[in-house]
């Protein structure tokens, strides 16, 4: 009956004199990864809404005579890389600068903490 307690992290117990674990290395420009990732995708939109026109042409009683390529060619040109340019925007703003360490934020003691002001 000498078993040891359970515990209830997955991780093994560290010696209390050991170096914490190295986290892996962040990647090397999330800030230009979501700015391109943004534009990527306003892009997509774009050529989603090219396709949406076409076929709202196409089905159009009177769309035989309507042109609206150069509408879809001003959607593919401009309004997609705009979209794009503000969703990367967006997405480059909500990267941190540095990821949290969640072991960390785990095992803080209230001195960690900083100190409450009251108003």
């Amino acid at each position: 009956m000498n078993e040891p307690p359970p515990q209830d992290s997955h991780e093994p117990a560290a010696a209390p004199d050991s170096q914490p674990a190295p986290r892996p290395p962040l990647p090397p420009d999330r800030r230009a990864q979501a700015l391109f990732s943004g534009v990527l995708a306003g892009i997509g939109i774009a050529i989603g809404l090219a396709v949406v026109m076409h076929v709202i042409q196409e089905a159009s009683p009177i769309g035989y005579g309507i042109n609206i390529d150069g509408s879809v060619f001003l959607v593919l040109l401009l309004a997609g890389p705009v979209i794009g340019l503000g969703l990367g925007m967006g997405l480059a703003a909500v990267v941190p600068d540095r990821t949290a360490d969640v072991a960390a934020s785990h095992h803080a003691t209230p001195t960690d903490q900083p100190p409450v002001t009251s108003a």
